[in-house]
């Protein structure tokens, strides 16, 4: 199968469903906010700062999508669902989110500890395509969603000119260590701030990846 995410949508079916891979639109803005904070605080769900929570979450979002220019996309996956082969049987909804990715490109202040890095190592770039909040449901995961979104975000990255691509990871994520490091992802560098010494929290891994040449058809392979 070959995945071509300069069109308008990409799609591919499993045993369990069929999904598809499309531009965010701003109607989606509230099954994304859902999405991402469930998905990066489930944990703090039964705590009453939750919903403050998942509004920040949105409005961020929110900033992010009606200002994104022309260097900033948001992958979305949908589950997409077949009416109900017996008459009378409630229609489910036609489909829903289950998965989320950004890309965009970082231009870090010369003074912040990223632009100190990048210009103390003349091999990386000032500029740089940046992946970022990857997110897809608990009960959807293993389906290939993202693997499929991941592929979304380094196409874009390859068409805006960027021979390299760059995520960041926690140190104890060891399923998305796993799929960057299939997807062919190293390690760049380690980062661990003042949290980790003072807070105990897990490190982050800055991991980055070189892009192939796009092909004649601008497609990769699924």
């Amino acid at each position: 199968m070959h995945c071509d995410f300069q069109t308008p949508s990409v799609s591919w079916s499993t045993p369990q469903s069929h999904y598809q891979i499309k531009r965010a639109k701003f109607q989606d803005l509230q099954d994304l906010a859902d999405l991402l904070t469930t998905c990066f605080h489930h944990q703090l769900q039964r705590q009453w700062f939750y919903p403050l929570l998942r509004l920040g979450v949105c409005e961020d979002l929110r900033q992010r999508l009606k200002s994104s220019g022309p260097h900033h996309t948001c992958w979305t996956a949908w589950e997409l669902y077949s009416p109900p082969l017996s008459p009378g049987l409630p229609r489910p909804p036609a489909s829903r989110l289950v998965g989320t990715v950004e890309v965009d490109v970082r231009h870090p202040w010369p003074w912040s500890a990223e632009g100190f890095w990048r210009s103390q190592n003349p091999k990386q770039p000032v500029a740089y395509a940046y992946v970022s909040n990857l997110a897809v449901c608990q009960d959807a995961r293993r389906r290939g969603i993202a693997k499929h979104l991941l592929q979304a975000g380094e196409q874009t990255a390859r068409r805006w000119g960027f021979p390299r691509v760059y995520l960041h990871v926690l140190e104890n994520n060891q399923q998305a260590r796993q799929l960057y490091q299939e997807a062919g992802y190293y390690l760049v560098r380690i980062d661990a701030g003042w949290e980790t010494y003072i807070l105990g929290r897990p490190r982050q891994f800055l991991l980055g990846k070189t892009l192939k040449s796009p092909p004649v058809e601008s497609s990769v392979g699924a």
